[in-house]
């Protein structure tokens, strides 16, 4: 009897309403009844590529970089996320994942790279108002969590090879799992610090190459829908 019991409340606990999970960072496609919940942008995302060099050749360096495009005195910009991907199937968009971990291009994933040499590269997130940066906001390592949230990430060469690869997965929560949903786009200013070891016949070199993940709220952490 008490076998009978147990096994029914197992089936109605089935029953209670829930959210299905995908959790950026914990790299499992089974869901779980648990909320909060995300969905992922399902399909390929936007590679973006970019490289700032500085040499005894370079006649107008370039020691900065917006990404995704820069606002200028004629329109607005546009920040990673914005425009159709603040939504996606009645979802709002919720996180943007940035993971640099160093991959050479294979089938259905492009290549990616965080690489500074005899360089200082300074990584800054601000919110997209309008398509002009607005408000600085915090990414973190995913590998260490929340605590770890800054709104400037500094990427070193080291010093012994003159060289550093960063192996980093940053993400971006525009709003916290018990606040309501608040998307945007985001820019991210990138800013190069060359010639660390003070010789000008060495060049400095930053290299970023990434595809941004997009997160989608699907239920809040009070297990309410969205």
């Amino acid at each position: 009897m008490a076998r009978v019991r147990i096994l029914a409340l197992l089936a109605l606990a089935l029953l209670i309403p829930g959210c299905t999970q995908n959790d950026p960072g914990d790299g499992g496609d089974e869901p779980q009844m648990s909320c909060p919940s995300w969905m992922k942008y399902p399909h390929n995302g936007q590679i973006i590529d970019g490289a700032m060099l500085f040499n005894n050749q370079t006649t107008a360096p370039d020691f900065e970089r917006w990404d995704f495009m820069e606002p200028n005195a004629t329109r607005p910009g546009q920040g990673i996320g914005d425009g159709h991907l603040l939504e996606y199937n009645d979802r709002p968009l919720d996180q943007i994942v940035f993971d640099f971990h160093m991959r050479n291009k294979a089938a259905n994933a492009p290549a990616r790279l965080l690489y500074v040499e005899d360089a200082q590269l300074n990584l800054r997130f601000y919110a997209s108002e309008g398509g002009y940066p607005g408000e600085p906001l915090g990414a973190y390592d995913q590998a260490l969590g929340p605590d770890s949230t800054q709104h400037e990430w500094v990427f070193r060469s080291d010093p012994s090879t003159r060289y550093a690869i960063y192996n980093v997965t940053l993400r971006l929560d525009l709003a916290q799992a018990d606040e309501d949903p608040n998307p945007r786009g985001v820019f991210l200013h990138w800013e190069l610090q060359p010639n660390l070891d003070g010789d000008i016949d060495t060049q400095s070199i930053a290299l970023m190459k990434y595809a941004p993940e997009f997160w989608y709220r699907t239920c809040g952490k009070d297990g309410t829908r969205v």
